[in-house]
């Protein structure tokens, strides 16, 4: 019933013939930047190597192969700004200590309204313990639409967009019109999330992304970076849904990536996904919208609402925040901790690990272990050392060890 991400290029040998044939790649070159960028160095991984389309140059330089980076590199790059011990990582990974974090920060969030095992129970929405209870909820749930999605999923596989209950056939009608049982859903949830899963009020968008993408939300990925002067966007990227799609991520068919510039909310470039591989595109591959120079509604306060997100998590540096722009202004979907550098690299065709990036993460880290430094110094107790030498003149081992 819910949809799961599929996995691209499952065999070996069979890409490697047809980029042959149709891209004039060298078998031998193929298989060797394959073992050297993908196994030997660990750039990136195969269905990677696919995505960003370097099965269709006849040589990927190293230099190239090396700015691009894979979910892994990218979180152990990240992880040198990013502490995996932070108070912030531990919050972003529960999407409901989020919720009840920026609500605090009075930053607009969308908000559970029901959560099956959550992981704070009862702070946020209705608790439904059980296939049960789940099942009575879609039943007697008055204001569809309603979104729903694993606790803690990603890349929106197995979210579900619902429009109404329909009560004389005892379903739920989906976004495309297919209609799920209702007892049937509510046991795939139970049995296939056991760590939680989340219902929330489909966001009802600006009119301008209405007309484009219909109901489903075209949301924005907002990368921010918090400095000791400040918070900045690093990038932004909006993801142009399907009218027909359950949610935005680009594995969908029928989606485009477009990069936005960050002072102006235009968008610049854009790309789509065909059987695994990126492709430019200046118009929605489903719609025939132009792309190219669409500005993004709202724009001024989904920079506001992200740099002030920004602020909240002080000890966790760099977020990837997916904002939606609602009628009346933006406001967040969540938080990720560790935002996965793919979507950038296939809406650009260019590697996340810029010379620019590269400066920028030197640089936290330096400051990261200044500041590490200050806080030692400056928590050390001011009569210490001054016992110790004393206590050495002496051989007092009290004064010592007090």
């Amino acid at each position: 019933m819910l949809e799961h991400r599929p996995q691209f290029f499952s065999t070996f040998f069979l890409p490697i013939a047809e980029a042959k044939i149709r891209h004039g790649k060298s078998r031998r070159r193929h298989i060797y930047e394959i073992l050297r960028y993908c196994f030997w160095d660990g750039y990136f991984k195969r269905s990677d190597y696919y995505l960003y389309g370097f099965h269709r140059t006849p040589v990927v330089l190293p230099e190239r192969a090396r700015r691009f980076v894979g979910y892994t590199r990218s979180a152990r790059l990240l992880g040198q700004v990013n502490r995996k011990d932070s108070v912030g990582r531990r919050i972003l990974q529960d999407k409901l200590a989020t919720e009840v974090v920026l609500r605090a920060a009075d930053i607009p969030i969308e908000p559970v309204i029901a959560v099956h095992r959550p992981t704070l129970a009862g702070c946020v929405g209705q608790v439904l313990g059980n296939a049960t209870e789940i099942a009575a909820f879609l039943r007697e749930w008055p204001n569809y639409p309603v979104f729903g999605k694993p606790l803690n999923g990603v890349f929106s596989s197995g979210a579900v967009s619902l429009e109404q209950y329909d009560k004389a056939d005892d379903d739920v009608v989906t976004t495309r019109g297919d209609r799920l049982k209702v007892n049937e859903l509510a046991k795939e949830i139970e049995q296939g999330y056991p760590e939680g899963y989340i219902f929330q009020r489909r966001i009802r968008q600006h009119p301008d992304l209405i007309a484009l993408s219909g109901p489903t939300v075209s949301s924005i990925r907002v990368l921010t970076v918090l400095k000791e002067t400040g918070p900045e966007i690093l990038y932004a990227i909006i993801k142009v849904a399907d009218p027909k799609s359950v949610a935005d991520n680009t594995w969908r068919p029928g989606l485009a990536a477009c990069l936005v510039n960050p002072e102006t909310g235009q968008v610049v470039k854009a790309s789509t996904r065909r059987d695994g591989v990126r492709e430019d595109v200046s118009e929605h591959p489903t719609l025939s919208v132009p792309l190219i120079g669409m500005e993004v509604p709202l724009w001024n306060d989904v920079r506001r609402v992200a740099l002030a997100a920004s602020k909240v998590f002080a000890d966790h540096p760099i977020v990837g925040w997916d904002i939606a722009v609602g009628q009346t202004g933006a406001l967040i979907i969540e938080g990720n901790e560790e935002p996965g550098p793919s979507l950038y690299q296939a809406a650009t065709d260019q590697g996340f690990l810029s010379t620019e990036i590269e400066t920028l993460l030197s640089d936290m880290t330096k400051d990261i272990a200044t500041r590490k430094q200050r806080s030692r110094t400056a928590t050390a107790h001011p009569d210490r050392l001054k016992r110790l030498r004393a206590g050495v003149r002496k051989f007092d081992i009290w004064n010592l060890l007090r």
